[in-house]
């Protein structure tokens, strides 16, 4: 496991020292695009169950508006 250390001191003085493990910060990295993945495909799957026509004929019509406001808001933190 590679670690970078850094000196307290560049920090403002008086830190104690910060070790930073390189594997953690890949793991977290590959966990953040694996959730990034999953909300676009969530999106996908979204429009397609907005797609059917069983929704836009019957009482769920009102309730498909706020998936399609709720996708416009997603859209801009995904993409």
């Amino acid at each position: 496991m590679a670690n970078v250390a850094m000196d307290g001191a560049g920090a403002g003085g008086g830190a104690a020292d910060i070790s930073i493990s390189v594997d953690e910060i890949s793991e977290i990295y590959n966990k953040i695009n694996a959730i990034m993945h999953e909300l676009e495909n969530l999106d996908k799957l979204t429009d397609s169950i907005a797609a059917i026509k069983f929704y836009e004929d019957g009482e769920a019509k009102e309730a498909m508006k706020v998936y399609d406001k709720a996708n416009k808001k997603s859209a801009g933190f995904v993409r």
